[in-house]
């Protein structure tokens, strides 16, 4: 009886170092290998970040300027839908990446957009969203954080005013979830939607 007692007491002494080597070798690896990771993709995040930032930063001024146009605010006070659908298409093509465009009344009501929102629910009732109100009230554009977006999944909005002393209408571009991989610098290459 003693000598399996004394056995097992020399198995347990023999195997525990080996055991404790093992976990703190682990430990070690986890750590170096986080710290190198972070190290590693910090700064393309932080790239990509900043690159964002700018190109949300340059949607929002171009928005302010066509929410600030002649043609387009002569449109909106003739209530001219095709001109409005017209200068929206064309504004869509040029700030690039814009998933869509739209333009609201002060109640909310949509009165145009681009593309065609006929196959969207709801597209028309967004009195409620907290860009519109914010746009409304400030007289200023303001970018959204990401929202899930009838028609267009996750997305960021942003939103300017018409006429901002005393906003009657608001100008909307919506950018999608995948934008952020077309607005990422060139040196990024995108896999599972970070940048690498």
């Amino acid at each position: 009886m003693k000598r399996w007692r004394l056995y097992t007491i020399l198995m347990v002494c023999t195997v525990l170092p080996l055991l404790l080597f093992l976990y703190a070798a682990d430990l070690v690896v986890r750590k170096t290998t986080t710290s190198s990771i972070l190290k590693a993709t910090g700064p393309a995040a932080e790239l990509a970040a900043n690159a964002i930032t700018d190109r949300m930063s340059d949607a929002k001024s171009s928005l302010e300027s066509l929410a600030s146009d002649p043609s387009l605010l002569d449109a909106w006070s003739h209530h001219d839908t095709r001109r409005l659908v017209s200068t929206l298409r064309m504004s869509r093509g040029l700030m690039g990446g814009a998933a869509s465009m739209a333009v609201y009344d002060r109640n909310g009501n949509l009165l145009a957009v681009d593309p065609d929102a006929s196959g969207r629910a709801n597209a028309s009732s967004i009195a409620s969203s907290g860009w519109f109100t914010t746009a409304m009230q400030s007289g200023k554009p303001y970018v959204s954080g990401v929202a899930t977006v009838a028609g267009d999944g996750s997305a960021v909005t942003v939103a300017a005013p018409l006429h901002p002393d005393h906003p009657d209408g608001v100008l909307v571009a919506v950018y999608t979830i995948d934008t952020p991989e077309k607005m990422a610098p060139n040196s990024c290459r995108w896999k599972a939607g970070r940048c690498w």
